[in-house]
């Protein structure tokens, strides 16, 4: 998921997240994984406000321009947090 800059900030984002997992939890799916860059902390700390823990770091997971990235593993067990 990626908003266009002049779209962040605004609750978008977590509003897209939430509207996802509700659905995917009606339709009986128990886990979500994703994959958040690692230095992407606006996207992370709202991840982890909604309930997803760090599983794991894949250390050059992508590379860019000829510059390395790591990624973070994250998941959510859907049974587990309320979603509001």
């Amino acid at each position: 998921m990626a908003l266009l800059p002049e779209y962040r900030a605004r609750g978008i984002g977590k509003k897209l997240l939430l509207t996802t997992l509700k659905k995917a939890k009606a339709n009986g799916i128990e886990r979500v994984e994703l994959l958040v860059y690692k230095s992407n902390d606006v996207a992370k700390t709202m991840y982890e406000k909604i309930g997803f823990k760090i599983e794991g770091i894949r250390h050059k997971a992508m590379k860019i321009d000829g510059k390395y990235y790591d990624d973070c593993i994250m998941s959510l067990f859907l049974d587990e947090i309320e979603l509001y």
